[in-house]
């Protein structure tokens, strides 16, 4: 089995690590993002067959039981799909489809979903804006 982009830049960043022998840290993370980010590409929001597809998912998931019913983990009660919480909203979204684990979202129950993690290759704050703006046409 091939390793992954985001496996590779993370055993280079360990060698870099151990080989930099008390070098600033500063270069060598510099250079460390630089590798962990080239794979991880910007979402492009004016594709129609991306948007169309993310669309799905996303409503997909504003239905989802385990989503829709009261959050009794927090002392806050924010109510998922409300009007007045569509950030929250569209955080909880997008956080299933990065694979984010999160108070809403235990990763134990939602790991084995179709979902999970689909959308990872994207940019997290250009999936949240297109979430966002999915959620908002609703």
């Amino acid at each position: 089995k091939q390793k992954s982009g985001r496996l590779l830049a993370f055993q280079e960043m360990i060698h870099q690590y151990l080989d930099s022998d008390g070098c600033d840290d500063s270069v060598v993370a510099s250079s460390l993002c630089d590798n962990i980010t080239h794979d991880i590409g910007d979402f492009d929001c004016e594709d129609a067959h991306t948007m169309s597809r993310l669309s799905t998912d996303v409503e997909s998931l504003s239905h989802h039981p385990s989503l829709v019913k009261p959050c009794t983990s927090s002392s806050i009660v924010v109510e998922f799909g409300d009007e007045k919480s569509l950030d929250y909203t569209s955080l909880c979204i997008c956080k299933i489809l990065h694979g984010i684990d999160s108070p809403r979202i235990p990763v134990l129950d939602w790991y084995r979903h179709p979902l999970w993690g689909k959308w990872r290759s994207g940019k997290f704050t250009s999936i949240l804006e297109a979430v966002a703006t999915i959620i908002s046409n609703f």
